[in-house]
């Protein structure tokens, strides 16, 4: 007993309907939406560098604030007279790296001067320190910039 070919025939015709269908379905969705997929693969290096570059803007922010944090610290420290550090181990322990490190001659002797001010404010107060060469501190200056003046505290 053969099959009837009538319904053969529309087997086969439902069967390549289906086909095109899935076919017309996948490439639908490649054109339509794998194309921003392709674009993020080809992509996917620069995309990556601008993450990172995010995550270095997030890091350095936080470091400015506590940069920032840290030298409003040591101003009220310096003047309520609290400051009682006294060598560069311990500032650095409480204060953290200074903003600039050089090796100067100060009152007839070499000595190491630290200063300390905000990030970002260039023409703002600042504090001087200066180590000797054992690292004990010598003096230091707590410069008060008011009106566009420098005057020494200490």
């Amino acid at each position: 007993m053969h099959p009837d070919p009538e319904i053969i025939f529309v087997f086969r015709r439902s069967f390549f309907v289906l086909r095109f269908l899935c076919i017309q379905g996948l490439v639908s969705c490649i054109f339509f939406s794998g194309c921003s997929t392709v674009k993020k693969i080809q992509h996917f290096s620069e995309l990556m560098t601008l993450k990172r570059y995010s995550e270095a803007q997030d890091a350095i922010s936080r470091d400015v604030e506590m940069q920032d944090r840290l030298f409003n610290e040591l101003r009220q420290e310096i003047e309520t007279g609290k400051f009682n550090y006294s060598n560069a181990k311990c500032v650095k322990k409480r204060f953290g790296v200074p903003v600039f490190k050089r090796i100067k001659e100060y009152k007839g002797q070499a000595a190491e001067q630290w200063l300390y001010r905000y990030a970002k404010d260039f023409k703002g107060d600042r504090v001087y320190m200066y180590f000797d060469g054992t690292g004990k501190l010598i003096d230091l200056e707590y410069m008060k910039i008011s009106g566009g003046q420098p005057q020494n505290e200490e």
